[in-house]
């Protein structure tokens, strides 16, 4: 679609149990996943509290957020208010349609704080084509091939640290459609340095071409570094899907055990959790 011919509409929004000031947040209407989210935000509701409250949750004054796959910010946004002046945070989108809206975006807020880029993280740094999603922009990806795609530009998290010294990084979030294992794996010197205490991480099976391994797989890695990973309370739960435990927003997942889900995010943490086991 022509980026010019959008005009955005722009909601101010915060989490429910913030103080202080809002954020604004800019949607075009034409992309269905934006409309999804606007949707909400017109009534003054949060999308996804379970996982708006674990991106905000941890975060304190002056730490790093990296928002990895950030669509329009609506997610990295939100964050703001708990890392204050003296944190930062940095969103990453690859589509550079999205990215339009994203940029828009952190203009609109006039915060010296928040900083957008526009590439893909992987294991490698150079180019790849990232297929366009003409239906849901939101499930745009370098793994689900379409018919039209675009050339953009990728890097690693460890290349990044390299130039950037990352301070403070207290939770990053990876929601990349697929791609999520080539993220961490372009990850280990930044992990190694900056010992983030969370990472969330999305499972996404509706993807084309998606491992069903890969939720496994990276939990496992991430074990070796100390974190223990669990499930996040869905939000808008499928009649198909296992129960969660009625209370609380975490659920502990077997670290023997592969979690075969069609769709869910994870958190993986340093920090000491008290959560029921998941079952399914």
């Amino acid at each position: 679609m022509d980026g010019a011919s959008s005009r955005l509409d722009t909601i101010s929004l915060r989490p429910r149990r913030q103080a202080g000031q809002q954020v604004n947040i800019g949607f075009d209407l034409r992309y269905p996943t934006q409309r999804f989210q606007h949707g909400y935000a017109s009534r003054g509701q949060i999308c996804d509290p379970p996982l708006v409250a674990t991106l905000t949750g941890f975060l304190q004054q002056g730490d790093t957020f990296i928002d990895i796959g950030s669509h329009i910010g609506y997610y990295a946004l939100l964050t703001l208010q708990q890392v204050g002046k003296q944190g930062r945070v940095f969103a990453f989108e690859p589509n550079p349609e999205t990215y339009r809206v994203l940029l828009a975006n952190a203009l609109s807020n006039g915060s010296a704080n928040f900083f957008p880029v526009n590439c893909a993280l992987g294991d490698t740094t150079g180019s790849a084509d990232l297929f366009i999603n003409e239906h849901d922009e939101g499930m745009t990806s370098l793994v689900a091939q379409t018919e039209r795609s675009v050339s953009i530009a990728v890097t690693t998290l460890d290349e990044l640290h390299a130039v950037a010294n990352f301070p403070r990084v207290r939770t990053a979030k990876i929601d990349v459609e697929g791609f999520e294992q080539r993220v961490i794996a372009g990850a280990a010197v930044f992990l190694e340095a900056t010992q983030p205490e969370n990472v969330v991480f999305e499972v996404n099976q509706f993807l084309p071409g998606a491992d069903p391994d890969a939720e496994f797989t990276i939990r496992r890695q991430l074990a070796e570094r100390g974190y223990t990973s669990h499930l996040i309370r869905p939000w808008l739960i499928p009649p198909d899907h296992p129960p969660f435990p009625e209370d609380g927003l975490f659920a502990r997942l077997d670290p023997d055990q592969a979690l075969r889900l069609s769709y869910g995010n994870i958190l993986a943490t340093r920090r000491q959790i008290t959560a029921p086991p998941f079952v399914h």
